[in-house]
């Protein structure tokens, strides 16, 4: 990723050199990405990214318990929660706030 970024930086600085006073437009973005694209993809970035994420050689421990504390906020139970608006609506009738409610008819 880091290789595509580089690169990519690279390619967007080239155009605006190039192309002065023009503005990097969403049509532009496909071409400039592509070129970036084709520098970075090489079978040694791609190797070292699958080594660097413990794929191969399979690494289990290359991450800690710390790399993943950001996803524990969403360690949730939304299993309830979809089964409710999903009876909720089955049944036609779906709370909007507590204590209120609506029908719905003939959808």
């Amino acid at each position: 990723m880091r290789p595509l970024s580089t690169y990519y930086s690279q390619e967007v600085n080239l155009y605006l050199v190039n192309h002065p006073g023009r503005v990097i437009t969403i049509h532009d973005i496909g071409k400039i990405f592509g070129l970036s694209y084709n520098i970075s993809a090489t079978i040694s970035n791609a190797v070292s990214g699958f080594k660097k994420a413990g794929i191969v050689p399979y690494n289990l421990n290359i991450f800690s318990d710390f790399d993943f504390m950001a996803a524990s906020i969403t360690e949730t139970p939304y299993l309830p929660y979809i089964s409710n608006t999903v009876n909720q609506i089955i049944t036609g009738e779906i709370t909007l706030l507590p204590n209120t409610t609506i029908q719905l008819t003939n959808l």
